[in-house]
């Protein structure tokens, strides 16, 4: 089946999504946010990087962190909503 006849569906695997994407060029990656499901209380999210591993690794790593930021900077405005918090928020 040739990639332009293959479409993705909500069934599809990691695998498929993976092979749907096209190829990066010269060692270069490709990074694609995919919107699975969008709904007020159910909403589906991805990222996909595919592409040299280096590169590829770096972008996963600043994408970890970042996301451990967002959370540890979550975790310190409930903590300044709660009086009996153990965080420090000063």
């Amino acid at each position: 089946m040739e990639k332009d006849d293959k479409k993705l569906t909500p069934h599809s695997t990691v695998d498929d999504v993976f092979e749907f994407l096209e190829g990066a060029a010269d060692g270069a990656v490709q990074v694609v946010p995919i919107s699975f499901k969008e709904q007020a209380d159910d909403t589906r999210l991805a990222i996909f990087i595919k592409g040299h591993h280096e590169t590829a690794s770096v972008i996963m790593a600043e994408l970890v962190t970042t996301i451990n930021e967002l959370f540890a900077l979550q975790e310190q405005q409930e903590a300044a909503e709660n009086e009996r918090s153990a965080i420090i928020t000063s």
